[in-house]
């Protein structure tokens, strides 16, 4: 008995097209903290947008020096954190989950 590899032209197309597909990183959203504490408030970051409340999309990022330290008053979630330099300190009642992108320290 002979076996023939029939491949519709379609899924090959389709596992063509989902190779060359990378995923996609996650983007830095960078705190300014010029306008108060509150982690959810847009304004207080770099674009005027908030992280993503989710564990794949934005990576909170902190560098410098701002006016106002970040609190995260209701659960909240983003990709990762990212410390570009000391003096930092997250508080507040929520809880912050992190995920893949993890917590990363440089300053």
């Amino acid at each position: 008995m002979k076996f023939k590899n029939h491949c519709p032209a379609h899924v090959l197309a389709v596992f063509t097209l989902s190779s060359l597909i990378q995923p996609l990183s996650a983007a830095p959203i960078t705190w300014d903290g010029d306008t108060d504490t509150d982690f959810t408030n847009g304004s207080n970051w770099v674009g005027d947008a908030a992280p993503a409340d989710d564990l794949i999309t934005d990576v909170a990022t902190f560098l410098g020096a701002s006016t106002f330290q970040p609190d995260v008053s209701a659960a909240r979630s983003v990709n990762g954190l990212d410390f570009q330099s000391g003096g930092w300190t997250l508080s507040g009642a929520g809880a912050l989950s992190v995920g893949a992108g993890g917590i990363t320290s440089t300053g």
